[in-house]
């Protein structure tokens, strides 16, 4: 508990630095999340469950992470009227119908099942799910490369310096093109995302992570705008910005020669 206390004090001074700008869309809304999150963890639920509330009222868009930490604080303590609400806001995000089988004998899901099929237009109508598949279609390109990646370092497959070069680029060139078109992947523009039963989070996060460790700090000068624009959750920008690849950070093309002179030297080493 000490520890999760620690880590939001942490978030609260560094979301204050970050969003210091006069111009910060989400800087109410994750300030009250972050309180929402600090009752949680004191355990006070009620504080934490009107913080939450207060919270969504700023946005349009609450981050989907934040839905669940209030459904479940809504839950314990009995509050249906904010269950319902929240409920609706993800089934407006597209989450499906069989996500809140198990609040069937809840007075709400009565309502809220009947007008499911308005909620699913509403969210067809306002998110991009063209820009939804190309990100999870970019993001199965980034987890084959990966894969590429480790199993060459093992030794268990050969892949010339080229081609780590032009993959990892390809990957870079591709996210860049999604932001060009659509607009930065977030949830304000796709909607939530719902894999193997679960809300989760889209894999932006997983992406700009491998990007950064490849040597392309993608967006690193846009962050605070990003945050403050609700594009990225700011613990997400915590954890993209504390990584870096093996080289200096001025592209793939130098990550990936010094990973491959790094092998080499193992190799080289290993033989003697």
């Amino acid at each position: 508990m000490k520890n999760l206390t620690c880590l939001l004090i942490l978030c609260f001074l560094s979301f204050n630095q970050l969003s210091a700008q006069d111009e910060c869309e989400y800087r109410a809304y994750n300030d009250l999340v972050l309180s929402a999150l600090d009752h949680i963890a004191r355990g006070e639920y009620h504080a934490s469950n009107k913080q939450f509330g207060l919270a969504f009222s700023k946005v349009k868009v609450p981050f989907s992470a934040d839905l669940i930490s209030a459904f479940e604080v809504a839950t314990e303590i009995n509050d249906f009227v904010r269950m319902n609400e929240i409920a609706v806001m993800l089934a407006k995000g597209g989450i499906p119908l069989a996500h809140f089988k198990d609040y069937k004998s809840y007075d709400w899901y009565f309502d809220f099942e009947g007008r499911f099929e308005e909620y699913t237009n509403i969210h067809h109508s306002n998110f991009d799910s063209e820009l939804k598949a190309e990100l999870l279609a970019l993001r199965v390109q980034d987890s084959i490369f990966n894969d590429c990646y480790h199993q060459w370092r093992e030794g268990e497959i050969e892949v010339s310096l080229d081609d780590f070069i032009t993959g990892g680029e390809d990957i870079v060139k591709g996210f860049k093109d999604l932001v060009n078109r659509y607009g930065f992947p977030s949830e304000k523009r796709m909607g939530y995302y719902y894999k193997e039963g679960k809300v989760t989070s889209f894999p932006v996060k997983t992406l700009l992570i491998h990007i950064y460790q490849r040597g392309k700090l993608l967006y690193s000068d846009d962050m605070d705008r990003l945050v403050c624009e609700g594009d990225i959750p700011f613990l997400d920008e915590m954890m993209i910005s504390g990584f870096r690849g093996l080289g200096n950070s001025t592209g793939v093309e130098q990550e990936m020669i010094v990973r491959y002179e790094m092998r080499n030297n193992f190799k080289k080493n290993r033989s003697e």
